[in-house]
């Protein structure tokens, strides 16, 4: 949202005693990778003093900000995206700028890359049973839209990917004639993946990247027949196997999004740039 400021009075062309242009203001905000960023513009005379901002978060958190831009130029802040959106509003010049939650929508472009389907192997493996081998394999693996819930609790925040409603056929394939193909299905109720953005406010504020735990919740397996290790090896997958990879992903996609320093994409305090 961005709001263009009328020339303050007693400055510029409007003032008989000096040719001075008057400031001329705006205040706009945008998302830039997950940072939310609020940029004063001065297309007229330089301001006289800097202008104190109010910026309310969506939390009710507060901070103030003190911008002044010469002639023609603009000055650039990185607001505190920990607290969740906010407005930002100078009441002198009747200026304000809505911000959204930039960073809950970084963190939530992640599930455009976390495909659960890449994550299971073809075959899952194999086991011997007498004089069988049998191969397994997943088929027809779907789940719902995958959703997601940024935390924030005091001291850190928390990514919340959760999948619903998992399923999919398994077929056991016999290696030779005596040994008949198994069928069944699986339902999976939800694979919920927490990680957790540990957030140190103190003198010199530190952003550090704690663990990621997946659990499974309500796996069912339906095999036809009498052969329960083919059951065993999804019970065996889901628990384990796949909550692993899906740790392992979600890291990965963390590390190529903010690099080894998390503080270049979660901002604990306001600060504002040079004048452009």
């Amino acid at each position: 949202m961005a709001l263009t400021g009328l020339p303050l009075s007693g400055f510029g062309s409007e003032d008989p005693v000096t040719s001075e242009p008057a400031p001329k203001i705006s205040l706009t905000t945008a998302c830039l990778n997950g940072l939310t960023v609020v940029t004063l513009r001065n297309t007229g005379g330089a301001m006289p003093e800097a202008g104190l901002f109010e910026v309310v978060f969506a939390d009710g958190k507060r901070d103030t900000l003190l911008i002044r831009a010469g002639a023609g130029a603009s000055v650039a802040c990185r607001l505190s995206n920990i607290h969740g959106g906010a407005t930002v509003s100078n009441k002198i010049w009747g200026l304000t700028a809505t911000a959204d939650d930039c960073l809950l929508n970084t963190f939530s472009n992640l599930l455009a890359h976390l495909d659960l389907g890449s994550l299971i192997p073809s075959p899952m493996g194999s086991q011997d049973i007498t004089v069988c081998t049998y191969t397994i394999y997943i088929r027809n693996f779907k789940y719902d839209a995958p959703t997601f819930e940024l935390v924030r609790t005091d001291g850190n925040l928390v990514l919340k990917y959760v999948f619903r409603n998992i399923r999919g056929n398994v077929k056991a394939t016999g290696n030779n004639w005596a040994c008949a193909d198994i069928d069944g299905t699986f339902r999976v109720a939800s694979v919920v993946s927490e990680t957790a953005i540990i957030i140190d406010e103190g003198g010199t504020p530190e952003v550090s990247l704690g663990a990621t735990k997946t659990s499974v919740q309500g796996l069912e397996v339906n095999i036809a027949g009498s052969l329960g290790f083919v059951a065993d090896w999804i019970l065996d997958f889901f628990n384990d196997t796949l909550t692993r990879e899906i740790n392992l992903a979600i890291e990965a996609e963390l590390n190529a999004l903010a690099g080894s320093d998390l503080s270049n994409l979660v901002v604990v305090r306001s600060n504002c740039g040079e004048t452009e």
